[in-house]
């Protein structure tokens, strides 16, 4: 399969042909966009979210800071995790759930981009 191709996303009630990210990088603003509407369906509030995207779309460090230290809390990562299982039909092992990287956007980045090459 092609870097570029465009696969189902699955039987989860998501929409069927989803583009899936083809690269880590593209990995990467896919989880900053559902980190950021997680922190909010937490209730962070806007000016907090405006920080936190801010923070993450600057890219470098805060791409490997923890999401504890982003002021994410473990029941809202584990939603992070979740919704992108769901949406692109990824199922992340649970050493992969389990490990510190994980929970970092670069660390989960690299994850899904690792679970979609081996789901093809």
């Amino acid at each position: 399969m092609d870097d570029m191709a465009v696969r189902s996303a699955g039987a989860h009630g998501q929409d069927n042909g989803r583009p899936v990210p083809p690269t880590t990088e593209d990995w990467v603003d896919v989880v900053i966009g559902i980190v950021v509407t997680a922190a909010g369906n937490a209730g962070a509030d806007d000016a907090s979210l405006e920080s936190l995207r801010a923070r993450l779309g600057a890219r470098g460090d805060a791409l490997e800071i923890l999401s504890a230290e982003l002021g994410i809390d473990s029941l809202t990562w584990l939603e992070v995790m979740t919704v992108l299982e769901e949406r692109y039909d990824t199922p992340l092992p649970d050493e992969v759930v389990a490990s510190q990287a994980s929970h970092t956007v670069l660390g989960l980045a690299v994850a899904l981009a690792d679970c979609w090459r081996g789901q093809g």
